[in-house]
């Protein structure tokens, strides 16, 4: 406060006085007294009377005074301490700040205690304890709404009260009006069609510029004002002020359009000067507060020049002092209160050019010369000088650390000098602290070497604190922060440095084991027993899906949130919530989350998958690729593909078990019958006994990852502390599992490669693409559709397929098989008709319902790859914000039994027949399950999928039945089936079957003829080497 010049202070007191005795004299005219709360202790320690007023009082004016805010403080006691008045009175101050609703008369009020009290035999900022005279100290009668009086809207949303304050027009006063015209009173009525002609000129030329004015809002003013003159609203200073400046600006451009005299604009103009200052003084004005104020005086200083160096050419030395310590005082003002608003600077650092004041005492800065400083009696302007240096400070590192437009056009290596570069300048800034200080009463913070301390760390903190520069708090930056020679080599702290250091540490350490990426969502319930830095992860345990599943049917609602370690998500389980999110919101959560293990270092090289890719226009166009290569359209090209493959299942089968002698095993053949499909479609290639060895490789490595892509299995990718840990063994096998995925990826197009070159080629997206034919993916672009289709196909279709078999296996499976049978012979009374047409058409009901319900009971993909919110999710009240990750339990929402029924728990394909005896399929829309997803982000491979699985199950049934075996039966329960509940595609359980053969004959004939017909079918011409790190 000792920054306030005491002639200020003094003017303000004198100000004071004169409004005392305008009062009185209102007092005596109205015969009226004034509340006796509006009273304020004057310098003289005698009380005086403030009432915040206009020149055109009425009687009834009494309506308009208003009760004190709620907020302010409850009156002084006289019993009150020096110390304890300048603590309230520091509150009030500090509170009005913050509040933007200051007026700048708390702040005299503060500041004018002080001084009051200051010894003179002291020096400037050393005080003495006292207690106070008695007296009461005022609380002012503010209104703190002007809507009803003006009956408009323009003052209407605003957070803050209207404050009085101040005329800001110094010359001039309501009690000497300016002269009125001499002109005839009806040339200054709001009557006639002339005023109205004015107000169209208004709305017409300066309203279309700057439409301040509500037009509407203004035209019901105006009629209500010629209605009834004489009413508070028509007696309003505002309200006048108003009507009179739009003639006023609307006679100025008609006088702009007819050429004509500007005689009748300048006399609406100084009419409305008549209630100008009434209108600032009656508390219908936003009072300005701290930022608006200093924005104010930046653009006066820059408006006259002060910040450039020419302006100064020719001034006297004083003169040019006087203006530059004006000029900075005004800049640090705006870098500190800027800085802890978060709002943009007023002045641009780039604009000033001017060099900082001289550090001379104010006698020795004369008009000619300028004298030497006394080093050993340093001046008190060393202190402010040195303070601009450390706001200039903050003001590069706001600019350099906290700008995303910089940052982003930055390199790591660019960045990291960035910081250091800002924190040496501190540190030379702590080092050069003015010695000795000039006073060193610790009354005063900043002549204090705590107080350059506290600052120091203060900055520090705001370089090394999560920005657009370095979003993140990396290890080497911990370091850095943490490292004993900075401390050292700055200087000793003591106490101060202990406590910040011990601050900081508790903010990080807080942060670590309860921060969250997004904020606790209100409105949405949060599972309980979530513990420090891991959240609810111990809690979920290795089978997330089934236990978030138990916790919503224990009676908690279907959509909670919870906290995987530092990330915040939300889960949907029942079936009709997550159709609504994916339906309904599906634009809002079309993003993916990128995860730290997946993303970061298993797909580092070959780019993501289509499925885990963030939304943008690489993943747009990769979608629009895998669709119209795996849609319906393109399903008439892969008939023969799915001839070849299908065929090969039932070969192998038949020749492995002996034709039913042996029991067997039947998922390492569905696996390879998937993954052939997709090696077909991604290379024009596939695996026979040439490729065993890729094929277990393949089929090793993308298991292996699925099991490292799972929130339970992964635990770093929330806790980011582990992924620091000695020996990570995740980490290390992550970049194992990359390098093996590559060498057989590179192997693959190699392949594709050479039979280009050589001309033997087969129709597929990676020939297509090496060729150019018609295609505007990019290299990376094709490598992610086909290591989409190559890691996901192998999983899920044999996971869902060998799982159907497994329940139709079951003595409950039987009659399901022998129904299937009959519905195939129904619309194929010969089985080789059925072999000949199942790749080509899906029109058996009874096993289009197997397939249907095993997609719904047997949810391969549980918990369904995360999701990420784009824009807010207002679901029902609660807002989900956007960057929040959603996960969708498909395996509850599949067994929802309000949905699915009672028997949602079971597998029973006949819940989507319509009728039995025949078989009649339902009308549902979609698959009418979730295992495929649903909206903007679901499965492009469903139809392709669904194909796969029908021309396998007709082929299967029509030749054999299936009976499990009793020494290693199937686990048929919808969870216990996958042996590995934290990967991310469930893996059955291993089991055998024994096949039965129904007709032997038959089934040779359907096997010699799918031979024929394939034996052209994706021919390998030579060989080549397949030796690679297995």
């Amino acid at each position: 406060m000792a920054s306030y010049p005491v002639t200020y202070v003094r003017s303000l007191e004198a100000k004071v006085k004169s409004l005392e005795k305008e009062i009185n004299s209102l007092r005596s005219a109205t015969g009226r007294e004034l509340d006796s709360r509006a009273e304020l202790i004057n310098p003289d320690t005698s009380d005086i009377n403030i009432a915040l007023g206009r020149q055109e009082t009425e009687a009834n004016s009494t309506n308009l005074l208003y009760e004190p805010s709620p907020t302010q403080l409850p009156l002084l006691q006289s019993s009150l301490s020096f110390v304890e008045e300048l603590k309230i009175l520091s509150f009030e101050a500090t509170a009005d700040r913050h509040l933007g609703s200051s007026s700048g008369l708390s702040f005299a009020k503060l500041t004018q205690t002080v001084l009051r009290r200051l010894n003179p035999d002291k020096a400037d900022f050393s005080f003495a304890h006292f207690e106070p005279e008695g007296g009461m100290w005022p609380q002012l009668n503010l209104p703190s709404s002007t809507s009803d009086l003006l009956d408009s809207t323009l003052f209407s949303g605003f957070r803050d009260p209207f404050m009085c304050y101040p005329s800001m027009l110094d010359g001039f006063s309501p009690t000497a009006p300016t002269e009125p015209i001499s002109l005839p009173e009806q040339q200054v009525s709001l009557e006639g069609s002339h005023v109205d002609q004015l107000i169209r000129f208004y709305f017409a030329h300066s309203h279309t510029l700057y439409p301040i004015v509500h037009r509407q809002e203004f035209n019901n003013i105006l009629e209500h004002v010629r209605a009834d003159p004489q009413c508070a609203l028509a007696q309003s200073s505002l309200c006048q002020f108003r009507l009179w400046m739009v003639l006023a600006i609307g006679s100025t451009a008609q006088c702009s359009v007819t050429l004509s005299d500007e005689h009748e604009s300048m006399m609406y103009y100084k009419k409305a000067l008549e209630h100008f200052e009434g209108s600032l003084d009656y508390g219908y004005m936003l009072g300005p507060n701290t930022w608006t104020l200093v924005g104010l005086g930046a653009r006066m200083a820059i408006g006259l020049g002060m910040h450039a160096s020419s302006t100064y050419e020719g001034l006297p030395a004083d003169v040019s002092e006087k203006r530059k310590r004006l000029f900075f005082s005004v800049y640090m003002m705006d870098r500190v209160v800027s800085i802890a608003l978060g709002r943009p600077f007023a002045i641009n650092e780039d604009d000033i050019d001017v060099t900082p004041f001289a550090v001379e005492y104010d006698s020795d800065v004369g008009a000619q010369i300028d004298l030497p400083e006394n080093s050993f009696k340093p001046s008190i302007l060393t202190v402010p000088l040195h303070i601009l240096e450390l706001r200039q400070i903050a003001s590069n590192i706001t600019t350099s650390v906290y700008s995303h437009r910089m940052s982003a056009s930055l390199n790591a290596e660019q960045r990291e000098e960035v910081s250091n570069s800002l924190h040496q300048r501190l540190l030379n800034w702590r080092r050069n602290m003015p010695f000795p200080l000039p006073n060193t009463d610790a009354a005063v913070p900043h002549l204090n070497s705590s107080w350059y301390d506290f600052n120091y760390y203060l900055h520090v903190a705001m370089l090394y604190r999560p920005s657009p520069l370095f979003p993140t708090l990396p290890e080497p930056r911990v370091k850095s922060l943490g490292h004993k020679g900075v401390i050292e080599e700055a200087f000793s702290l003591g106490p101060v440095l202990a406590t910040t250091l011990a601050l900081l540490a508790c903010y990080v350490a807080y942060n670590v084991a309860f921060g969250t990426d997004i904020p606790h969502i209100k409105g949405l319930p949060q599972m309980p027993g979530a513990v420090p830095i891991f959240g609810h992860l111990l809690r979920l345990g290795e089978d997330h899906a089934s236990t978030c599943e138990n916790w919503w049917r224990k009676g908690n609602p279907s959509t909670f949130q919870i906290k995987l370690g530092n990330t915040r998500a939300v889960v949907f389980n029942s079936y009709e919530d997550i159709r609504r999110l994916l339906i309904g919101y599906q634009n809002a959560v079309i993003d993916r989350p990128k995860l730290y293990t997946f993303h970061g270092l298993i797909s580092s090289t070959q780019g993501f998958t289509i499925g885990s890719s963030p939304w943008d226009d690489s993943c747009r166009r990769k979608r629009k690729a895998a669709g119209t290569a795996l849609g319906r359209p393109a399903l008439r090209s892969y008939y023969p593909m799915f001839d070849l493959e299908s065929y090969c299942i039932l070969r192998d089968l038949h020749k492995d078990s002996r034709n039913g002698e042996v029991e067997i095993s039947v998922r390492p053949y569905i696996q390879r019958y998937a993954l052939n499909t997709t090696l077909t479609l991604c290379y024009g290639i596939r695996m026979d006994a040439v490729y065993d060895d890729l094929l277990r490789e393949i089929l090793h490595v993308g298991s292996a990852i699925s099991l490292l892509r799972s929130a339970s299995e992964n635990t770093q990718d929330y806790v980011p502390i582990m992924r620091y840990f000695p020996n990570n063994e995740k980490s290390r096998r992550s970049k194992d599992l990359r390098e093996r995925r590559d060498a057989y990826l590179n192997l693959l197009l190699d392949k594709v490669r050479e039979q280009i070159k050589r001309g033997t080629d087969k129709p597929c997206i990676s020939a297509a693409i090496l060729k150019n034919e018609e295609t505007k993916l990019s290299g990376v672009e094709v490598s992610s559709i086909c290591l989409s289709l190559v890691s996901g196909g192998f999983e899920t279709i044999p996971g869902t397929l060998t799982s159907a078999i497994g329940s139709l296996a079951t003595k409950e499976g039987q009659a399901w098989q022998d129904r299937a049978y009959e519905d195939i012979k129904r619309y194929y009374p010969d089985v080789r008709e059925a072999w000949a047409s199942c790749y080509a058409e899906e029109k058996i009901p009874y096993i289009n319902a197997i397939i249907r319900e095993a997609g719904r009971y047997y949810t391969v993909s549980s918990m369904s790859l995360p999701r990420k919110t784009v824009t807010e999710v207002n679901w029902n009240g609660a807002i989900i914000p956007p960057k929040t990750m959603i996960l969708v339990n498909a395996q509850a929402g599949n067994h929802d039994v309000r949905h699915f029924g009672d028997d949602a728990g079971h597998f029973d394909p006949e819940r989507w027949l319509e009728s039995l005896n025949p078989p009649t399929e339902k009308e549902i829309s979609g698959v009418g399950h979730l295992s495929f997803g649903l909206g903007s982000r679901g499965c492009s491979g469903q139809y392709i999928a669904q194909r796969l699985l029908y021309a396998a199950l007709v082929r299967l049934l029509s030749s054999y039945k299936i009976v499990a075996s009793e020494e290693e039966p199937p686990n048929t329960d919808y969870v216990e089936y996958n042996q590995f509940k934290t990967a991310l595609v469930a893996i059955p359980k291993d089991f055998k079957v024994k096949l039965i053969p129904r007709d032997t004959p038959v089934t040779s004939d359907c096997l010699r003829a799918a031979e024929e017909r394939t034996r052209e079918h994706y021919v390998e011409q030579g060989s080549w080497d397949t030796s690679m790190h297995v």
